[in-house]
């Protein structure tokens, strides 16, 4: 009895699918005009399931018309992926209007593309709302070129590193941790020595060439939660956070020393350069990023007019620390 009442409610859900999809395209030229729309366009009732959808949905999810009826967001995508359309729905139900959203939908090749989404609710022929229409715009290359804008905003054209604007930003946030958790922050200013001679003999496209070696170097000297920025020319900045003694710049600093003495290849033989660096400790030297970045270029310097490849605090008084190689 209790089957045969399942197999009943079964059939009246499908009747009802099925005549609410009738209303809803209640003609073949309806069909045939969101099939000509390029872009996915998909119908559903209130209770989120597929009336209905054009041919490029059927690409777009990679099923057919028949399979796509009747499922709802969540048989067709990962839970993940869904939900945020369940919510929007569950809003737009709600309130009414339209609703516009970003999301991300892997398609059937197992890419993720990046998807605009237009919804508004459609009513039936006494006037109630029956439903959901959505209108899907692919927006991953508008995101692609926005993203590549952004790094190319953000970053040193020559070396990848992060530039002056976004070594700022990662500078600012990390005072306000530091401030926030009372934990270290260590700025060094690395400046380097002889390069203006390796532009003179070797030329610039060498210089460009040791230049980029150097960012590689002082990236490898850090770990990877550190920041090493190019501000400009040869002058390079290395932010140094979450670090639990102020002897960590030191050690950091005596890496950098050790790696930019070795020889660089450059075209036309091998070229020497050194280093010169001053360090700054967060509160110790100054509360703001000015502060702290005019304590370690100070402190580098200093170093330069005492002889320079060698490192200094900006609060150490007398001797630089030089290190032999």
């Amino acid at each position: 009895m209790e089957l045969q009442s399942l197999r009943e409610e079964n059939r009246r859900l499908k009747q009802e699918l099925q005549a609410t999809r009738h209303r809803v395209v209640d003609a073949p030229f309806l069909q045939t005009m969101i099939d000509a729309i390029p872009t996915p366009v998909f119908y559903k009732d209130i209770e989120g399931r597929y009336l209905g959808c054009n041919q490029a949905f059927e690409v777009f999810s990679g099923l057919s018309r028949e399979r796509i009826v009747g499922q709802t967001v969540l048989d067709l995508l990962p839970r993940d992926m869904a939900l945020p359309h369940v919510h929007i729905d569950a809003e737009l139900l709600a309130a009414g209007g339209m609703r516009v959203m970003e999301a991300k939908v892997r398609f059937p090749n197992g890419s993720t593309h990046d998807m605009l989404v237009h919804q508004a609710l459609f009513t039936n022929a006494s006037g109630e709302v029956a439903g959901i229409i959505g209108v899907m715009v692919d927006i991953t290359d508008r995101k692609c070129a926005e993203e590549q804008i952004r790094y190319i905003a953000s970053h040193d054209a020559l070396t990848g590193l992060p530039n002056r604007s976004l070594f700022m930003d990662h500078f600012s946030k990390a005072l306000a941790r530091g401030r926030r958790d009372q934990t270290l922050v260590l700025l060094l200013f690395v400046d380097l020595d002889g390069f203006k001679l390796v532009n003179d003999r070797y030329g610039h496209g060498a210089g460009d060439s040791l230049l980029r070696e150097v960012g590689v170097r002082l990236s490898d000297s850090v770990r990877e939660t550190d920041t090493v920025a190019r501000l400009g020319g040869d002058e390079f900045t290395v932010l140094l956070t979450g670090v639990t003694e102020v002897a960590a710049g030191a050690r950091v600093a005596e890496a950098i020393l050790s790696r930019l003495n070795e020889p660089f290849r450059v075209e036309g033989g091998q070229a020497y350069i050194g280093c010169s660096i001053g360090i700054a400790v967060y509160g110790r030297d100054g509360t703001t990023a000015d502060d702290l970045i005019r304590s370690a270029d100070a402190a580098m310097y200093a170093v330069k007019r005492m002889g320079k490849d060698a490192y200094r605090f900006a609060s150490q008084k007398g001797q630089l620390v030089s290190v032999n190689f």
